[in-house]
């Protein structure tokens, strides 16, 4: 099953941005949906449907990073609101998408090296909108 999960991981990566359901994955991996989805998340220690949404959200905060605009790259990786995108990214990324934009650069850094290792990143900020903190997953405070 071990294979069948790096499978669906590169089909996943490779139709990001692409709108796609569990029943095409598991057409793909060549299971049934409640079976893919009961070892997925056994093998994994979390869903497939988060894990799907938190890859949508990590390259869309990479746009984001980019310069891209927020609404334009909710709607490239399928959000269909921006309410609802703002909701998911602050639930992955730990701050809106606003809050991410107005970051200083050097802290994209660290955030596309560390996000992908952690399942859970809090960032907080000052009262001036200032980057303050990070809230790693291990509980560690990590100051700038």
């Amino acid at each position: 099953m071990d294979n069948v999960i790096e499978k669906i991981n590169r089909y996943i990566e490779n139709n990001l941005k692409c709108e796609f359901s569990l029943a095409d994955i598991s057409a793909y991996a060549g299971y049934s949906a409640y079976h893919l989805s009961r070892e997925y998340k056994r093998l994994t220690g979390r869903s497939l449907m988060d894990y799907i949404r938190e890859r949508k959200i990590l390259e869309a905060a990479n746009s984001i990073a980019n310069g891209e605009s927020i609404l334009e790259t909710a709607l490239v990786y399928g959000f269909d609101t921006h309410a609802g995108f703002t909701r998911a990214f602050s639930e992955v990324i730990g701050c809106s998408p606003q809050e991410y934009q107005t970051m200083p650069a050097i802290f994209f850094c660290f955030i596309r090296k560390t996000l992908p290792l952690c399942s859970s990143v809090r960032i907080s900020f000052s009262a001036s909108m200032r980057f303050h903190s990070v809230l790693s997953v291990t509980g560690n405070l990590i100051p700038c």
